[in-house]
């Protein structure tokens, strides 16, 4: 899952200015990245929070609470909808995420410290820690700040983050943790250098506006479902 080529990656998103190592630290720091936010896996984040959203506003949302009493099922009707809308763009704009960060990697770090990176969360251990920390990440405090506030705040994200690799160490065996502890010690100073920004980038990315288009396509999606009920209530 290492190999990403960076025909992939729009060449806009590489800097003007760059020194004769760039390229090959941009290349494997978007190799971390797409590591690290593998598509699958964003996907199926969105898509779960997505639908703990809708059940959560039923009751905080005074607009859907309303149709929700009015059309019950409705908005659990809607979500397969909205939810397929929700991870098509998260996809489509996924890229973008993957190559701020490989250009965090590039601008910050040496070759050897990102390829360092790149050895350990390609491996089997850091790859299971990758995936059991995405999957530690409590969905519903992540939508309830969503509802509430509008956005996920950077000390949440920071939080919520930790929580799910605490859980994730939990879950390995000594023999991994073990493995996780070594990585740290000889490189978590390189891993720290970069957290806070790269915490940042993925931060701003997860509260970036849905785009237009999709925004459109869930209204229209809510308007079908609201009419179809509509429909049907009259012919009784």
């Amino acid at each position: 899952m290492l190999a990403v080529s960076l025909s992939a990656t729009p060449a806009a998103a590489l800097p003007e200015q760059q020194d004769a190592d760039y390229l090959a630290r941009y290349e494997v720091g978007h190799a971390i990245a797409a590591e690290a936010q593998a598509m699958d896996s964003v996907a199926e984040q969105v898509e779960q929070g997505f639908r703990i959203g809708i059940e959560q506003a039923k009751t905080v949302d005074p607009n859907l609470s309303q149709i929700e009493s009015e059309f019950p099922g409705l908005l659990d009707a809607f979500a397969d909808d909205g939810a397929a809308i929700m991870v098509d763009s998260a996809k489509r704009r996924l890229p973008s995420l993957w190559s701020d960060l490989a250009n965090l990697y590039a601008r910050e770090l040496s070759l050897d410290q990102i390829r360092a990176m790149a050895s350990f969360y390609g491996s089997p251990v850091g790859r299971k820690l990758i995936k059991l920390s995405a999957e530690g990440v409590d969905l519903e405090a992540h939508a309830s700040q969503v509802l509430t506030e509008g956005v996920v705040s950077a000390e949440a994200q920071m939080s919520m983050t930790a929580q799910g690799e605490q859980a994730a160490l939990r879950a390995m065996t000594k023999e991994e943790q073990a493995e996780v502890a070594v990585f740290m010690q000889q490189h978590g100073a390189t891993v720290m250098r970069v957290s806070p920004e790269a915490m940042a980038i993925t931060n701003q990315w997860i509260n970036a506006p849905l785009p237009p288009r999709d925004q459109a396509a869930m209204g229209e999606a809510l308007q079908r479902h609201l009419a179809a009920r509509q429909t049907g209530a009259s012919g009784k």
